[in-house]
């Protein structure tokens, strides 16, 4: 579990998609999937400040955007695992 501060408020998830999901659906993107959402902000990423936010995956995503500065995680590990621990193989 970790906190993140998305848009000036706490928000606690237990996994990247988790964190995705809420961004996507607070954001003001055209985006039809969180998979369209991410890619619209690696590309804004680039444009704008020449970082480039990989979309492989919600954990790579949510690393960089942590690494470049455009996401800070406040308790926990920012690199979250794709599903909490008791739900995974």
């Amino acid at each position: 579990m970790a906190t993140f501060i998305v848009d000036g408020h706490p928000v606690t998830v237990h996994t990247a998609i988790e964190l995705v999901r809420h961004m996507h659906e607070c954001s003001r993107t055209q985006a039809a999937d969180d998979k369209a959402y991410m890619l619209d902000v690696s590309e804004r990423s680039v444009t704008q400040s020449g970082a480039k936010v990989r979309t492989s995956s919600p954990e790579a995503f949510v690393n960089d955007l942590v690494q470049y500065g455009f996401l800070e995680c406040i308790k926990g590990e920012p690199l979250l695992a794709s599903a909490p621990p008791d739900q995974e193989n």
